[in-house]
């Protein structure tokens, strides 16, 4: 008949048992050894401020439940670095962690009936971060990349809109992914989820300036296009008027010119020359005169550039804030990662 105690893991979750070993070991000093294979899944506080370049410290707390120290004593059989040693040398898994030590401690925990002894084993691990990497990281960048080249693409393609919001539309779903990979509960918001809010939040500044810059370019064109419309109406008037008038006074006004015209050149000593001169090329400078008093050159596409010249300033400006914004966030952001 063999005794054996209760000793139990305090932040034991679920526990699965091997297959019992049916020997055990007696020396002849009187001391009986006995050993189990446990497979244990134990809870542990993770802080993913620093996700995925974050380092996590478990604990493993051995004690007994009824018996107090003056019952059972509890003693590591190894040191930290003998445990740690072994732990390597056994663990082969090439999982997402790396372990780095494990470090063995005895307490005593005290209540009113007596004082309990506690030995406490405590895993550093560390996440291997090269796949959030490539998942998360390199993808985000490379749209911001794209979002600063879609400044290149003309204010009047409307292809620069739509290829914005795709943009987004991509930062989103790898918001809903990370939000399944990140746990629900944490003491601080982790840096790579404000790090793609941010870039989010920068992409969608940057699709509202491009809303306004092409508003404002609209202006412009719908201005021009009001006043070629006025031009041609008051063209069509002038024409019909100026015909009218001349179906009239053509006789009159033939008449006075040939007779003026003749005089004047008379009176330059050129004689029956002058009765050669074009009479048609007179009409015509004549009327070209009359064209521009009655419509002078209007300045309204000049003025109405205006708003085209505020879209462009606007543009130069904010790319360059983009730019010297983003590359500072992503510099503070860097060094908090690797602090």
């Amino acid at each position: 008949m063999l005794w054996k105690p209760d000793v139990s893991i305090y932040e034991l979750a679920e526990k699965e048992n091997g297959p019992p070993s049916p020997y055990l070991y007696i020396t002849h000093y009187g001391d009986v050894i006995m050993e189990d294979v446990l497979t244990v899944i134990t809870s542990c506080s993770m802080d993913v401020y620093k996700f995925p370049f974050d380092t996590q410290n478990c604990h493993m707390t051995i004690s007994s439940m009824v018996h107090s120290n003056s019952e059972i004593k509890l003693i590591a059989s190894s040191n930290s670095t003998r445990i740690t040693q072994q732990s390597r040398r056994i663990l082969k898994t090439q999982g997402e962690w790396d372990l780095l030590n494990m470090t063995v401690t005895g307490e005593n925990m005290t209540f009113e009936p007596g004082t309990w002894d506690i030995i406490k084993y405590t895993i550093t691990i560390r996440r291997k971060p090269l796949l959030h990497i490539l998942n998360f990281h390199v993808p985000v960048l490379f749209f911001l990349v794209l979002d600063l080249a879609s400044f290149f693409i003309p204010d009047n393609k409307g292809d620069k809109i739509s290829f914005k919001v795709t943009i987004l539309l991509a930062i989103s779903v790898l918001l809903l992914i990370l939000n399944e990979i990140l746990p629900s509960k944490s003491f601080k918001c982790p840096l790579i989820a404000t790090y793609i809010i941010f870039i989010f939040a920068f992409m969608m500044v940057s699709l509202l300036e491009t809303i306004l810059v092409a508003y404002l370019t609209e202006m412009d064109s719908a201005g021009e296009e009001r006043e070629k419309n006025s031009i041609t109406t008051r063209k069509g008037t002038s024409t019909s008027e100026k015909d009218e008038k001349r179906r009239r006074g053509s006789n009159s006004r033939t008449s006075s010119g040939v007779n003026s015209t003749s005089q004047s050149l008379a009176g330059m000593g050129l004689g029956g020359a002058g009765e050669m001169v074009d009479l048609h090329f007179l009409q015509m400078v004549v009327q070209q005169v009359q064209d521009l008093r009655e419509n002078p050159p209007s300045l309204a596409p000049r003025a109405q550039r205006y708003y085209s010249r505020v879209a462009k300033r606007i543009n130069t400006a904010f790319i360059l804030f983009y730019f010297c914004s983003s590359s500072l966030f992503l510099i503070v952001i860097s060094v908090e990662w690797m602090d």
